[in-house]
């Protein structure tokens, strides 16, 4: 019986100390994370010349403005969605991640002849860098390239529609993330995800 006693808290231990090592494992494994985000401003001026960013803009010279803006009259402001966003990202280092996001956003205009509205649906590839990576709070920032279909359309006088495929970006100069599993994170930063973004996420 003693015999018994002795083996058994002998297994045990060893037991119980991998279990404790297999939960920091399970802790160190909790790298993929997804996002939801939501940007308050774009930081290219998309609205403006029929495109949607500086890379999308409608040249005069080549393809001809849809329509020139200044013969007609806004009765109204120029509205927009804002940048809506998700992403999901691994954690391949302490340092480094990678991942992907899809971004959808839209504006719209009345006039006295009628709507002008544009959108454009982007898929990015996201590389960032950590300079703090704990368990709660994370200071990074990230670079994303992949390209976006433009839609511009205007309802006048006659229904004209265009849209494009080109290349676009995001460059995340700071962002902070708070949490552990869930968490909250805001990002300053350029491109389509616009000026300030800001969201929530789970990682697991």
């Amino acid at each position: 019986m003693r015999k018994g006693l002795i083996v058994f808290i002998f297994c045990f231990i060893p037991m119980l100390a991998y279990g404790q090592d297999s939960g920091q494992e399970a802790k160190q494994k909790r790298v993929v994370e997804v996002r939801a985000g939501w940007g308050a401003e774009s930081s290219f001026s998309w609205a403006d010349n029929g495109g949607l960013c500086f890379m999308c803009c409608y040249d005069i010279d080549i393809r001809g403005p849809i329509l020139d803006l200044d013969d007609i009259k806004p009765i109204s402001h120029k509205y927009t969605t804002g940048p809506l966003w998700v992403g999901a990202a691994l954690n391949i280092t302490k340092r480094w991640d990678l991942g992907g996001s899809l971004i959808y956003d839209r504006f719209w205009q009345d006039y006295v002849e009628g709507k002008i509205s544009g959108s454009y649906c982007s898929m990015q590839a996201m590389v960032r860098f950590n300079y703090v990576n704990r368990d709660w709070v994370r200071f990074y920032s990230s670079l994303s390239v992949g390209g976006h279909l433009v839609t511009h359309k205007e309802e006048l006088s006659v229904l004209e529609r265009k849209s494009e495929l080109v290349p676009d970006m995001h460059f995340n100069c700071l962002g902070l993330s708070v949490g552990k599993t869930v968490f909250g994170f805001a990002e300053f930063g350029i491109g389509a995800r616009g000026l300030i973004s800001g969201g929530v996420g789970y990682r697991f």
